[in-house]
């Protein structure tokens, strides 16, 4: 696990998607920290998307404020998440199912974009 952790610096953000992937498969809790750090430093959406599954995997509870701002599409001052991004955020939430994490869901099945719709709805098994 170590060693892929220095994979989540990689300059291809494929490299970091991969990291992120392989962190997950190794199910050790304590890269939780590190991945939340990378997550909100992330510009690529396939990395980003990547870092949000492996944290719902790891059901990293501790990264539920960031994944509600990337679900609400914005973190930051006026930066946007793309919906794909937004979705893997939604999708995490729901894997990690706690009622915090599981409210902003709610909050998601009413938005304008039919793919955040769609994933609130599958989270919240609606």
């Amino acid at each position: 696990a170590r060693f892929t952790m220095g994979g989540l610096r990689d300059p291809d953000p494929r490299v970091r998607a991969a990291a992120a992937r392989g962190l997950s498969w190794f199910g050790d809790v304590s890269t939780g920290p590190v991945l939340i750090a990378r997550l909100e430093e992330e510009e690529d959406d396939l990395a980003a998307a990547a870092l949000l599954d492996a944290l719902g995997e790891l059901r990293e509870a501790r990264a539920v404020p960031v994944m509600i701002a990337i679900a609400r599409g914005v973190s930051g001052v006026f930066q946007r998440h793309a919906s794909g991004v937004r979705v893997a955020a939604i999708r995490a939430l729901g894997t990690i199912g706690t009622d915090e994490a599981r409210a902003p869901l709610v909050e998601a099945l009413h938005s304008k974009t039919t793919e955040v719709r769609e994933a609130a709805a599958r989270a919240l098994g609606t």
